[in-house]
């Protein structure tokens, strides 16, 4: 069957969605994604996508008269193809309306139970029932079972990516959010640096805007194992992460991202609950916080008079993660030699 996946932002919840893709693989089902022009280089990667259909919807709705000619132009693309199915796996009202733009094709979807946003499944042809508290890999394989009729493989989660191996003596510290309660405090990046120079290691530090530009400079003022990079776009930034030997960060897309190549990771939880978005991966080490108010879900910290700011991290400190990931660190080596 060919199949078109509407799975546009963000890069956590597009990693979230491979396995599933992996699984429908095996049955025969190839796959198109559409995706946010920012994130189209990771869907990419996966053997089964045949194509990413680059959408700029983030872009659009700032400049509705400017790009007109452009939305006309991507839905004429999006039309092209003869997909049997379209899968909404991101359950929104703007995901099910890009789903109707396919005319006549069949779009399937989460029902009004089990979506984020209930008057997204009256868009569908089809609804499917999957239970929110599971972690959000396995809803995603649960959803494209029941689409695609085959059940739910009872092996371990393939993100269908290339496992990267190498001796490098670089790491990457992935520190930048857009929840201010996710951010580790720059303290503890600080210490976690000096630990990483100690250790004959280098720490990278990416942004992705000013406000991560200016904490990455202030992570790595004054520690000479922290090299701030250059601004990278997300196909750079999947390149960098080859070429490294682990990664640490808080919860994002990208510390998800290296997890799912396979790289030695630890990432720290504070706001968020890992028992639903925790990264996956052979050589992943979750740090969440045990204070009484975690997990909060909340993006501004409720305590933010408290220090450490946020301090649900007050309990999760360098020591914690740099001893945990140099633990993945070693395992990684030693099933590489």
């Amino acid at each position: 069957m060919n199949v078109l996946i509407i799975k546009m932002s963000s890069l956590g919840d597009i990693v979230h969605t491979l396995p599933a893709v992996t699984d429908a693989a095996a049955h025969g089902h190839r796959f198109d994604w559409v995706a946010e022009e920012a994130f189209t280089a990771l869907p990419a990667r996966h053997p089964a996508v045949n194509r990413v259909h680059s959408i700029a919807i983030r872009r659009w709705r700032h400049q509705l008269r400017a790009t007109k000619a452009e939305r006309e132009a991507f839905k004429a693309q999006l039309r092209q193809p003869d997909y049997d199915l379209v899968i909404d796996a991101q359950g929104l009202i703007k995901s099910a309306w890009v789903g109707r733009w396919l005319k006549g094709t069949p779009v399937v979807g989460l029902n009004r139970a089990s979506i984020r946003e209930a008057l997204a499944s009256f868009a569908y042809n089809r609804r499917y029932h999957v239970p929110k508290g599971q972690h959000a890999v396995d809803r995603v394989r649960s959803l494209f079972a029941q689409a695609l009729g085959y059940d739910v493989p009872q092996s371990s989660v393939d993100f269908g990516l290339p496992a990267q191996r190498n001796d490098s003596h670089q790491l990457l510290g992935f520190h930048g959010t857009t929840w201010r309660s996710k951010a580790w405090p720059v303290g503890h990046w600080r210490e976690l640096a000096e630990r990483v120079g100690r250790a004959g290691f280098e720490l990278l530090l990416p942004w992705g805007d000013e406000q991560e530009f200016e904490q990455a400079n202030a992570i790595a003022d004054g520690v000479t194992a922290a090299t701030v990079l250059p601004a990278m776009s997300l196909t750079e930034l999947l390149e960098t992460l080859s070429g490294v030997a682990g990664v640490a960060g808080v919860d994002s897309g990208l510390t998800h991202a290296a997890a799912a190549f396979g790289l030695p990771t630890a990432s720290v939880f504070g706001a968020t609950n890992p028992q639903l978005t925790r990264p996956q991966g052979e050589y992943t080490r979750v740090l969440a916080s045990e204070r009484f108010c975690a997990p909060c879900m909340a993006r501004e910290c409720r305590y933010p008079e408290e220090s450490p700011s946020p301090p649900c991290f007050a309990d999760i400190d360098a020591a914690r993660v740099w001893h945990s990931l140099e633990e993945q660190m070693r395992a990684h080596r030693d099933l590489s030699l």
